[in-house]
């Protein structure tokens, strides 16, 4: 059996010569065109072709066998250590998404920039806040430079040695807008079409508290205030009214501070440009670096400034025209520090030069060794190849992916077919790493998770999801409160099934649960808190409350009867009020002929629980007799 090399873009192929005489008008058996081709040296066939288009001959000429080379190692893992190189990487973000489905369109549209109407709603808010950040600066470099104010105020004056009230004639810009011009109606526009914006989504939102705690949210808000306030003050101060003098600085300082605040529109714009977005975000993360770095940069200004206003004055007396106080030496160091120079104050000693000079020498090194620090978190964002997307309701639990790209949804499509790998490929002859890449298509652990659920219903188990909803107390991401979870048990939990109570339970006990290894305990603060659910559902039923015990005593049975555990747990119950005496005192003298496993090794742990019960009783019992002889 003969073999011809081909050399095609770095990887190497073999070709049986038999398969290939099979196939004539196959151009690789015309020898007399191959011929420029050949390295007779190396002997092989170097073809500067797409590596894919060949495989696919060659994939075809051997019979759908492909036998790819080995890939050459080039320890590009080491050169990334050595030299510190910035590795691409995966990450997984969770979006949360509301019930319904009029909300979720809603929320995946304006939040996540999803489903069709997506780019829509960014295109069109994009573009209205566009407008309006250049309406204000139209205002601010036009209007501004074309109205102003003159009024007459009195100083008091100091002249020949004797304080005189003086008129002087003051000219302030004219704040006030035209409230019949286009510019101010386009104002009242944004004032409806914000509203909306703000309205929608807070309705969409899945919780009030995803809405609250990003940055954006409480920029919208301060926008629209700050541009509502600009239509009622414009409505009161206009150049169709005649303004008093004594109102014209309050009107000036108050459309400032509006003027102010309607830079945010440029940070709002964030919401619908993705890499503004990322920058804020990116900032907000490194936010206690950034106060960090401020925090030293103006202390060095502090200290330096301080030291070249003292030499300064001390040497030279004439430096208080250019140091006259230790903040203008402050605020000139600071200048000097972040290379914007000392202007046209120097220092005019040697030694304050010096000083100046070390001031910006340290500077310059602050701002170099801390600028990468803050913004490391915007580098890690621009290095994220994949982002695993995964969805979740407002309690917390996962929800299936719809999008059709998405792999839950190819692989759904695929098991409803009803095919299988063999239908498609054939193992044997294609490359294994080929197969390995479509593991996650071929994977039936969802229909054997389903098949193993159908065998747990016939005995009690814990809900996977209402353990998380129970462990939710700790996790500051989410705000899974009790009535939530007293929700998703009564829309996805069957009361009339055998186990429905104690399934409740087991979910509960394996949510207290601290497993490290071989030493297993309870954290009581999730065990206290969330017992208000169990007493919600169990109702002081004495039957539910037996079933409760029967948990108790399941939940201890499987992890092996760990000391204390089992005790512990009775006078949480107990002592919450969820299991009465009654319920006790059943279980342990009447036990169930079919639940006898690990019930007597739990009742010798728990002796002295009852003993104590028993003890009570008995002083109660006492006690009543006492006031009945009395």
């Amino acid at each position: 059996m003969t073999f011809h090399i081909y050399l095609v873009a770095g990887y190497t192929y073999e070709l049986n010569t038999e398969n290939m005489k099979k196939i004539p008008s196959l151009i690789l058996n015309n020898s007399v065109y191959m011929k420029q081709f050949y390295d007779p040296i190396r002997q092989v066939y170097c073809i500067s072709r797409n590596r894919a288009f060949f495989e696919i001959l060659v994939f075809y000429i051997n019979h759908g066998i492909l036998s790819r080379p080995i890939d050459i190692p080039l320890f590009l893992s080491k050169l990334k250590e050595t030299y510190d190189i910035p590795q691409i990487s995966d990450t997984t973000e969770i979006r949360y998404l509301p019930r319904s489905s009029i909300k979720k369109i809603l929320w995946r549209s304006m939040e996540y920039n999803e489903t069709l109407f997506g780019p829509l709603y960014r295109f069109i808010f994009g573009l209205i806040c566009i407008c309006s950040i250049f309406l204000f600066m139209y205002e601010i470099v036009v209007t501004r430079n074309e109205n102003f104010l003159e009024f007459i105020e009195k100083y008091r004056g100091y002249f020949q040695n004797i304080i005189h009230p003086v008129n002087v004639t003051v000219h302030v810009i004219d704040y006030r807008p035209h409230i019949k011009c286009l510019a101010f109606s386009i104002e009242i526009i944004f004032i409806f079409l914000w509203t909306i914006e703000l309205f929608l989504r807070i309705f969409s939102a899945p919780s009030l508290y995803l809405c609250i705690k990003s940055i954006f949210f409480w920029v919208d808000i301060i926008n629209l205030l700050n541009t509502i306030l600009y239509g009622i003050f414009s409505l009161i101060y206009n150049r169709q009214k005649d303004l008093l003098t004594n109102h014209i600085k309050s009107m000036t300082l108050i459309f400032q501070l509006i003027d102010i605040f309607k830079t945010l529109r440029m940070l709002k714009l964030g919401r619908y440009h993705k890499s503004i977005k990322l920058i804020l975000e990116s900032l907000g993360e490194a936010s206690m670096d950034f106060l960090a770095f401020s925090i030293v940069l103006i202390g060095n200004s502090c200290v330096f400034g301080a030291i070249i206003y003292a030499i300064e004055r001390t040497t030279n007396p004439s430096s208080t025209i250019l140091f006259p106080n230790v903040g203008n030496s402050v605020y000139y160091t600071l200048l000097a520090i972040t290379n914007v120079g000392f202007e046209g104050f120097l220092p005019s000693t040697y030694l304050g030069k010096w000083i100046a000079c070390a001031a910006i020498t340290i500077g310059i090194l602050t701002i170099n060794i801390a600028l990468p620090l803050i913004l490391s978190p915007y580098t890690r964002q621009l290095l994220i190849k994949n982002k695993h997307i995964i969805y979740r309701n407002d309690l917390g639990l996962e929800i299936p992916n719809d999008n059709p790209d998405s792999q839950s949804h190819i692989q759904k499509c695929w098991q409803s077919s009803v095919s299988s790998s063999n239908d498609l490929i054939k193992p044997y002859l294609t490359d294994p790493s080929f197969l390995h890449e479509l593991d996650w298509l071929f994977d039936t652990s969802e229909s054997k998770s389903s098949t193993s659920q159908s065998k747990e219903t016939n005995s009690p188990h814990a809900d996977p999801q209402l353990v998380k909803l129970f462990k939710s107390f700790n996790d500051q991401n989410t705000t899974v409160t009790d009535p939530k979870i007293i929700t998703y048990i009564r829309e996805h939990m069957d009361p009339n099934e055998k186990f429905y109570i104690r399934n409740i339970v087991l979910s509960y006990l394996e949510a207290c649960l601290i497993n490290r290894g071989t030493q297993k305990k309870i954290q009581e603060d999730i065990a206290k808190k969330r017992m208000t659910v169990l007493n919600a559902i169990i109702e002081h039923k004495p039957e539910a409350e037996i079933q409760a015990v029967y948990a108790i005593q399941n939940f201890v049975n499987k992890l092996e009867h760990p000391p204390r555990i089992a005790r512990l747990l009775f006078d949480i119950f107990y002592d919450e009020e969820c299991v009465s005496e009654y319920a006790f005192f059943e279980w342990l003298q009447h036990p169930d002929q079919s639940e006898t496993e690990g019930h007597a090794v739990v009742e010798k742990s728990t002796e002295d629980f009852f003993t104590g019960l028993q003890q009570a009783e008995t002083e109660v019992e006492e006690g009543e007799e006492k006031e009945e002889e009395n």
